[in-house]
């Protein structure tokens, strides 16, 4: 006859769901930091002693403010760009440079015409800076960083 194994089992979805959560909570930790290491390499403006935490929030917000505060259609701009650009462009005399700035120009047109036609894009990724920010606003929260 078979002895019964009558040892209760340890229900571990609880403590899995935990471990999940922590690893999670570690990969954010870890984005957060870089990519504000990455924002500080770019701009290279920072003080000395600057939490990293608050400045990646005031780069985000800075970002989610030009997103919201943009005024379309951009299209209506070009014209403009372009009288500049040809201003600008008269003081310029090597070729080199000319036929830099003039592809240069064309594709800042070609952004502003894209840009002008694509809202669900902006107000996308406004709506990604924002959860962006209240996520580092929540880290900061935790490490009570004022």
């Amino acid at each position: 006859m078979e002895a019964e194994n009558n040892s209760p089992v340890a229900d571990t979805s609880g403590f899995e769901h935990i471990v999940q959560q922590f690893q999670q909570d570690i990969s954010k930790d870890a984005y957060f930091e870089e990519e504000s290491m990455r924002i500080k390499q770019a701009f290279s403006n920072t003080k000395q002693g600057e939490d990293q935490l608050l400045y990646l929030r005031h780069q985000l917000q800075c970002v989610k403010t030009f997103l919201t505060r943009l005024e379309l259609p951009w299209d209506k701009y070009i014209p403009l760009l372009f009288r500049g650009f040809a201003c600008y462009l008269q003081c310029e005399e090597r070729k080199s440079v000319r036929s830099k700035n003039y592809r240069l120009s064309a594709e800042l047109m070609e952004c502003v015409a894209f840009l002008s036609q694509s809202g669900r894009l902006i107000n996308s990724m406004a709506n990604y800076y924002d959860k962006q920010i209240k996520e580092v606003e929540k880290k900061i929260a935790e490490k009570n960083i004022s």
